[in-house]
């Protein structure tokens, strides 16, 4: 029988790991997956912009994305949403 198996060697056994690629030498949390700060979804070593406010649309790099919203009547409402270029 030996230990359980830990693949991505961050000392969190694999079955208990909810996220198996974490990179070595990144901050974890206690679930093991890299380290948030502004919970943004965006890992700390990831995130250009760390201090995004609670409740900002980002992008893939953590900054927040510029949206638009416009609002048009027909019978029923749409919304259509523009994403601007940041």
């Amino acid at each position: 029988m030996g230990c359980p198996e830990d693949s991505d060697k961050d000392v969190v056994y694999d079955y208990r790991d909810r996220c198996p690629d974490t990179r070595l030498n990144v901050k974890i949390d206690e679930y093991d997956c890299p380290f948030d700060s502004d919970n943004d979804k965006i890992a700390n070593y990831k995130d250009l912009c760390p201090n995004t406010p609670a409740d900002t649309y980002v992008g893939k790099n953590g900054c927040p994305l510029h949206i638009r919203y416009k609002v048009q009547t027909h019978l029923i409402y749409f919304i259509k949403i523009q994403l601007l270029s940041l």
